[in-house]
């Protein structure tokens, strides 16, 4: 599910497949080659019969969704300005989870996080079986508890004197 953030015309925008900073490093290497390849066609004097050389299914997504053509070198060093602007001043957002997320499941984070913190926000999903349910939210100054094991902490006292009157 890939949901559109409202955006000016001409800026770009992250997917919800882009989570964090792993998968821009690798668009970045990925572009890096794809420089390297239409660089290569060009001395060879084949200029771009040959055509792209085959792209991961995310610098895919990324380009479609902001309708980008990854064979014009204007668009590609935007795209990589801008991936560079990304990891170098998003926020980065720690979610904790008691136990591995699908795709699936980490996506509606990923775009509520985006729409209502910030457009470019990388997230770490951490997992931490100790929570036993729910989630932590870590930024870096603050943190957030929605965690099973907090609330049966906050509820001991009435447990333990629900047993006393037992």
């Amino acid at each position: 599910m890939v949901r559109k953030l409202s955006k000016a015309p001409d800026s770009i925008s992250l997917p919800s497949s882009i989570i964090g900073d792993v998968e821009i490093n690798r668009i970045l290497r990925e572009l890096k080659l794809v420089d390297s390849h239409l660089v290569k066609e060009s001395i060879g004097g084949r200029g771009l019969e040959m055509g792209l050389p085959q792209v991961s299914g995310v610098l895919y997504s990324l380009a479609t969704y902001n309708k980008l053509n990854l064979s014009d070198s204007g668009h590609r060093n935007r795209l990589k300005t801008f991936l560079i602007d990304v990891k170098a001043k998003s926020p980065i957002i720690h979610v904790g989870i008691a136990h591995e997320a699908s795709v699936n499941e980490i996506f509606p984070i990923v775009t509520w996080l985006r729409e209502e913190i910030h457009p470019t926000a990388m997230v770490h999903i951490d997992i931490q079986p100790e929570i036993i349910g729910g989630f932590t939210i870590r930024t870096v100054n603050h943190f957030y508890d929605f965690s099973l094991r907090r609330y049966i902490e906050g509820s001991r006292g009435i447990l333990a004197a629900k047993i006393r009157a037992m």
